[in-house]
């Protein structure tokens, strides 16, 4: 990397390795060492959690197969309470209770999903009358009752009491252990409602009305409202192609409209310390002309500054120059280090 023009800094061993100067065979050799000790102890940690997660599903089976609900960790489904009832001393025991209103909430959603509401119009109707959040382990959610959030709800098999276990990589979809411990959770949904909410769900499926975005937002997690501060989603109303009426007869799309709107205003986001929404921007914004505004401008700014966009030519005759360069350092040391004849 060094000789390719690269100055290389590593944090471990707090060295700066400059582009273009001999890295010491001593120096190789502790980046070596230091990087096989970060695997070594990276691997160990591994072995730890896989081992700390197998006693934990050990212990739920046991605790489940006598009829309790009994979880070693805080971290459980929104709609359940814990209570610690192991000593300081020990290692923590939570004993998991259901949380009656959160509950009824819950049944409410599924019983919204069977009645054919989808979760976009279901998030509107918690937003709308300021249903509180589900806050866990004191984290705050800024973007009140989302679509993803109320899916994952409607299909999350913990609400029957299963719990399934998930093999959770560092990248990449996180897939199931195959093991189901039923009966760990207490049950807030009975599995007749259940199925008629997940037979609702595939009914509709298809036959959503708003289009999914197909292309690439630039502006995602950039963009926010003026108003609120809140982020902008990206919604597409009409895509290329799709059959539109017109008083002379049908006929395709010839581009795509999409706007940016503000989440918080869209989805009636409530604000629970002022008691009121949390936005009333109802401006859209045509993200496909911003989008080519934005470009523009980026465009103009890369052919400004020629250190951003370098020709690629100029950047080989660069790269040459300085190989070159360092050819005549290495001959002017040498040379000085050769003893004149006498």
């Amino acid at each position: 990397m060094t000789q390719a023009g690269v100055t290389v800094a590593v944090a471990a061993t707090r060295r700066i390795y400059k582009a273009y100067e001999r890295v010491e065979l001593g120096a190789v050799i502790e980046a070596v060492v230091a990087a096989e000790l970060a695997r070594q102890e990276s691997e160990n940690k591994s072995k730890r959690l896989k081992a700390a997660q197998n006693d934990r599903i050990k212990a739920a089976q046991e605790s489940a197969a006598v009829g309790q609900h009994v979880s070693h960790t805080r971290t459980v489904p929104g709609w359940i309470d814990v209570e610690r009832v192991s000593k300081p001393s020990d290692r923590p025991r939570y004993q998991m209770t259901l949380n009656d209103q959160r509950v009824e909430v819950l049944r409410e959603i599924f019983q919204w999903t069977i009645d054919g509401y989808g979760t976009p119009a279901i998030a509107k109707m918690l937003n709308g009358r300021g249903e509180p959040v589900w806050n866990h382990l004191d984290r705050q959610s800024n973007n009140g009752w989302t679509v993803g959030y109320l899916t994952k709800l409607v299909l999350n098999r913990a609400v029957m009491g299963e719990y399934h276990p998930m093999n959770r990589p560092r990248s990449g979809k996180e897939t199931s252990k195959g093991i189901a411990v039923l009966n760990h959770f207490p049950q807030a949904i009975d599995p007749v409602m259940f199925a008629k909410a997940h037979a609702a769900r595939q009914s509709r499926k298809g036959a959503s009305g708003a289009w999914q975005i197909t292309h690439n937002n630039v502006l995602s997690g950039i963009a926010k409202c003026a108003h609120c501060g809140g982020r902008m989603k990206q919604e597409v109303t009409v895509r290329k192609g799709q059959m539109r009426n017109h008083k002379s007869g049908r006929y395709p799309a010839g581009q795509t409209f999409s706007y940016l709107k503000c989440h918080n205003a869209l989805n009636k986001v409530w604000d629970e310390d002022r008691q009121v929404p949390r936005c009333s921007n109802r401006s859209w914004v045509r993200y496909e002309t911003l989008e080519k505004a934005l470009l523009n401008v980026a465009l103009k700014f890369v052919v400004i500054r020629k250190d951003v966009a370098a020709d690629s030519r100029n950047e080989a005759l660069r790269i040459d120059i300085a190989d070159r360069q360092r050819f005549i350092e290495d001959v002017d040391r040498r040379a000085k280090r050769t003893p004149l004849a006498g």
